[in-house]
């Protein structure tokens, strides 16, 4: 009973059990899992809003016999970016009643889940989670030019933030959206390129495969703005409005237009559109150039906004 207990704590918390009421003892108390964004009604127990809205997480417990106890877990992040659970609190009911509500209103600011695993006088016990989620991914990545070893994280998954060697390219294309490049010899120097067209580049030429996503890149910078458009953004419906406003890029080398974003500098912004329609924002952070040395090892420091899958 032990064992079976302490298992189904950690599935909940560590996110690998269902939202919502996951499968519990069947002797445990009831629980209906509910998020809601503040002054609507009660929905399912997963929510994605924009940043900074009023969100509510409710967990209704009904038990045939008395609670015992209640604890209430908070987990920052969600999926690959999921931080240590932390207990909120232990709410000791001593077995006075049999039903209970748990419930908190927040401003989100970050993706997250709370739990709740609840236990009755009997020892019988069960669980359930919320996901909050915001309506966009916001995050840094440092790419680094195609190596000729190919021992360079070149490539970008724009979804998640992840880097990735050419190698990975065989393995699960369509988990990769974008690689860097820098041209010495040209005046298109630091570039951004769709994977479709990476192997027009000349690192990697063997990288041609049907299954590899595009990217549509635009060009969103403004030298008349006197505040970031990056900073400004903080909901997934504002991205597909600078992607609209944005200019075209122009047809460059061999590149179709749209599949390049050429001659980058810092502080530039890239609007671009994924094969799956999500749309996002990038910021060029830093380049470094290595003196133009011609050894491949330049790198792009990009501060990326995405709406969320």
């Amino acid at each position: 009973m032990e064992k079976l207990k302490l298992f189904m704590i950690m599935l909940v918390l560590g996110g690998l059990g269902l939202v919502g009421c996951d499968d519990n003892d069947p002797e445990g108390p009831e629980i209906s899992a509910t998020t809601f964004v503040a002054g609507s009604e009660p929905g399912t127990a997963e929510l994605r809003v924009p940043e900074g809205a009023e969100v509510v997480y409710r967990f209704d417990i009904k038990s045939a016999a008395p609670i015992s106890k209640i604890e209430v877990w908070y987990r920052p992040g969600l999926g690959a970016n999921m931080e240590a659970p932390m207990e909120e609190q232990t709410i000791e009911l001593y077995g006075e009643v049999s039903e209970y509500v748990v419930s908190d209103t927040l401003t989100l600011d970050e993706d997250c889940s709370y739990s709740v695993y609840v236990e009755d006088v009997n020892r019988n016990f069960s669980s359930a989670r919320v996901n909050l989620y915001l309506d966009v991914t916001k995050y840094n990545v440092e790419l680094t030019d195609g190596m000729p070893a190919a021992t360079s994280k070149t490539f970008l998954c724009l979804e998640t933030g992840r880097t990735f060697f050419v190698a990975n390219i065989a393995n699960d294309p369509k988990g990769i959206d974008l690689g860097f490049t820098y041209y010495e010899g040209n005046d298109n120097k630091a570039c951004l390129v769709s994977l479709d067209e990476y192997y027009k580049t000349g690192n990697y030429a063997m990288v041609v495969n049907d299954l590899n996503p595009e990217v549509i890149f635009k060009d969103a910078t403004d030298p008349a703005a006197t505040e970031s458009v990056f900073d400004q953004v903080n909901k997934a419906s504002e991205l597909k409005d600078i992607f609209d406003r944005a200019k075209d890029y122009p047809a460059v080398l061999d590149y179709t237009a749209g599949k390049i974003a050429p001659a980058l500098e810092e502080e530039d912004m890239i609007a671009f559109r994924t094969e799956d329609g999500r749309y996002g924002l990038m910021k060029v952070k830093e380049i470094d150039r290595k003196n133009e040395d011609v050894s491949n090892n330049q790198t792009i420091s990009l501060d990326v906004v995405v709406e969320k899958n």
